[in-house]
């Protein structure tokens, strides 16, 4: 799937759709020409696979459904940002609100960020991605590993996959992510264009909608993860005054701080590190608090995610640990902004294979 600059394309000429007050026509600040491919048929209940390397340029390499009520993005990748050092190695899942009448209508109102290790980005290579959609959870993978798996329950009115949908690959530009006036010629190649290249898609429906085994059980290895017990197994800054994303912990860091605990890990193996994390003093306008979740002293590279919503999201950071190391440290940063920043419901857990 190819996408070029091609400003002597013949774009319509209208305003796009979901911009009432803009002037600005098809084509007008980016002139870029991508593609789209949409199933036939519908399916609901079952299980997506793709392996694909994401276009190396800055646009959406995705495989997603929609269908009445609601939008599920099984990954919505972006090859290179500019702006943003983590989004070529971000693995990203989202439910977007199409309910007639809903007051989150047409807003992303859940979502999965995983982070792949360094030099492992979504368009250095082929992946192999997964996406499980059953009545009652989801679950996600990325090459054959489980990065997580969330219930219909936990989601509580954010589950909005309840009809049968079809199944879209394509590629998009997002202003949120690069903004049209700011993207360049040579983000894309010249004459030859980017490519999303896929290796294939399938797509496997549930025998008669009966529900499959649910969330594996997962051996957490950080311990007082929810903060239940204050700062016990903590080392570092930051207090638990019962702002939580569950339970009656949740622990906040109200100036330049860090927190942090040793886990013990197993050499050579893999591991999924994720958190729930808020930033309330982001306005989404012209304030944007940064604080970061992620690993060092495993044998590999450091890594991280960096949160800045307003509200409860959950990240992920994958990490390989060295040939013979037995330890790690997980920390949570909100240096250097300091603005205030809560994390609940840490989980360090083995990348479990897809069953």
């Amino acid at each position: 799937m190819k996408s070029r600059w091609e400003p002597g394309f013949d774009f319509a000429d209208e305003v796009p759709s979901g911009n009432p007050t803009s002037s600005i026509r098809y084509g007008q600040l980016a002139p870029i020409t991508t593609a789209a491919l949409r199933s036939i048929n519908s399916f609901q209940y079952g299980y997506m696979e793709m392996r694909a390397q994401a276009a190396k340029g800055p646009i959406s390499s995705s495989y997603w459904t929609t269908g009445p009520g609601g939008e599920t993005d099984a990954f919505e990748n972006f090859g290179y940002n500019p702006n943003n050092q983590w989004a070529e190695r971000r693995v990203h899942t989202s439910f977007h609100d199409w309910r007639s009448g809903s007051p989150t209508y047409g807003k992303r109102i859940w979502d999965n960020a995983h982070i792949l290790e360094k030099g492992n980005g979504v368009a250095d290579g082929f992946h192999t991605y997964g996406f499980e959609w059953d009545p009652n959870y989801i679950a996600i993978y990325v090459d054959g590993g489980l990065v997580n798996c969330t219930t219909r329950a936990e989601m509580g009115s954010k589950w909005v996959a309840n009809n049968a949908h079809k199944v879209w690959i394509d590629s998009e530009t997002f202003d949120w992510e690069v903004r049209p006036e700011n993207l360049e010629e040579s983000h894309f190649g010249g004459a030859d264009g980017i490519d999303f290249v896929v290796d294939y898609a399938r797509v496997y429906q549930r025998s008669n909608g009966v529900s499959g085994p649910g969330c594996p059980a997962r051996n957490n290895l950080v311990e007082n993860p929810g903060f239940e017990n204050g700062k016990a197994e903590w080392v570092g800054d930051g207090i638990v005054n019962g702002e939580s994303n569950s339970g009656s912990g949740g622990l906040t860091l109200s100036s330049r701080g860090t927190v942090e605990q040793v886990i013990t890990v197993e050499p050579n193996t893999t591991y999924v590190l994720s958190a729930f994390v808020t930033s309330p003093d982001t306005n989404e306008r012209n304030i944007w608090e940064n604080a970061y979740l992620g690993v060092r002293g495993h044998g590999g590279s450091e890594n991280n995610a960096r949160f800045f919503f307003p509200r409860w999201n959950h990240k992920s950071v994958q990490f390989t640990t060295g040939p013979s190391n037995t330890e790690a440290t997980i920390y949570f940063t909100n240096n250097p902004q300091g603005g205030r920043a809560r994390i609940d419901d840490v989980l360090v857990t083995k990348l479990l294979p897809t069953p």
